[in-house]
């Protein structure tokens, strides 16, 4: 009778052991069929990639991109902190620099010169009438008052010392940028508007900054204006006594501070085809580019002192560098200033563009955040917030 209680036991332990052998080899096939012993590259790729704002693995393939600069203006923006602190080649992406003349970069996209578009909207709704499909994913930048994308200088003597007193004045602008183009063309509608004074009795002179201020000088143009690097040399100036300051970006923009921010708004993209045939790699270049514009925030005086480095120039951190959006998402309010602008200048018919018909924030990793309909706040009683109470 012990005896057989001991097989009974045995028998039983067999079978156990059986089926949890069984089952562990089970799962391992299972898990072996979902891994391939030698992936390819693109599966890598796509896989390590994901749609989070951080990595899980480095890609394996390598891809280049081409982008547009200009090197005599050092106008590099945030591609130069993702390509020289290694944000791009975190995601596997090489930057080609092409030489593009100012205002030429959408020529340059159409004869596939160059991948990736970036600028102001203006560009885009321009590319939008000529009939090219592209599309923005990414927001680059964002107004701040100590960092503002444009400024006006006059020399310190000037006599001019009001906004109506540019009437008849001569006002330098960079080459490729006129009333209705760029930045420049934007911020000074913005002033002529806040003040009133008819564009048309402005006159501007389009050339190189590093001509401007020589110009200036011998009385050629009455105004000189400029963006980073190149405010951060006219700001110095000013220190020294030498200028004095007309307006900044943030100044032209009536409203909130949010206003003031979204008015910046200067977008990087791809064409439409682009995009559908390489959605990882876009995914991949939004995701370098909004952690590069978070380093760049922090460490202005990088780009600053990089930019000296090339030049030998002095300039002062204030004006040597953009802010930059701090997630890169786009919205259809700062897109809605610019498309108003080119409306009331004629350049676009009411309801011709769409913000929504420009960009796509569906790559930007903080696109997924969205807020939720039955939150705390939204349920918070009211007798915490201090308010009173029926």
């Amino acid at each position: 009778m012990e005896q057989n209680r001991i097989y009974a036991v045995v028998i039983v332990a067999l079978i156990l052991a059986g089926g949890v052998g069984w089952s562990l080899g089970s799962k391992n096939n299972v898990e072996k069929s979902n891994v391939q012993e030698n992936p390819s590259p693109a599966t890598v790729s796509a896989s390590s990639s994901g749609d989070g704002l951080f990595l899980t693995e480095k890609p394996k393939d390598i891809v280049t991109l081409k982008v547009a600069t200009q090197p005599t203006s050092f106008h590099y923006g945030v591609e130069v902190f993702a390509d020289k602190y290694g944000f791009f080649d975190e995601e596997g992406i090489k930057i080609e620099y092409v030489n593009v003349p100012p205002g030429s970069e959408l020529a340059a996209l159409k004869k596939g010169e160059i991948d990736v578009l970036n600028g102001h909207p203006d560009i885009w709704m321009n590319a939008k009438k000529e009939g090219v499909k592209v599309r923005a994913v990414l927001n680059g930048a964002a107004g701040h008052p100590i960092w503002p994308h444009d400024e006006a200088y006059v020399l310190a003597s000037s006599p001019i010392k009001k906004p109506e007193d540019l009437i008849g004045k001569k006002v330098g602008m960079p080459t490729g940028t006129s009333w209705d183009l760029s930045c420049m063309g934007f911020f000074w509608s913005q002033y002529f508007r806040q003040y009133k004074i008819p564009r048309d009795q402005v006159t501007y002179v389009p050339m190189p900054f590093q001509q401007m201020p020589q110009a200036m000088e011998q009385g050629l143009i009455d105004v000189l204006t400029a963006h980073p690097p190149f405010a951060g040399i006219a700001a110095r100036k000013a220190k020294n006594g030498e200028y004095r300051r007309l307006w900044t970006s943030w100044d032209t923009v009536n409203g909130t501070v949010i206003n003031k921010q979204d008015a910046d708004i200067a977008m990087n993209g791809f064409t439409e085809e682009f995009i559908a045939k390489n959605p990882d790699i876009i995914r991949r270049y939004v995701r370098a580019h909004v952690k590069a514009q978070a380093f760049d925030n922090d460490f202005h005086d990088k780009q600053v002192d990089w930019i000296s480095g090339l030049t030998g120039w002095d300039p002062v951190y204030e004006g040597g560098d953009h802010h930059s959006s701090p997630t890169g998402l786009i919205t259809d309010r700062a897109l809605q200033y610019w498309i108003d602008w080119y409306v009331e200048v004629g350049n676009l018919k009411p309801g011709q563009v769409k913000p929504t018909d420009l960009y796509t924030n569906e790559f930007n990793p903080y696109n997924k955040y969205k807020p939720r309909n039955d939150s705390y706040w939204d349920n918070l009683p009211k007798d915490f917030l201090y308010l009173p109470t029926k």
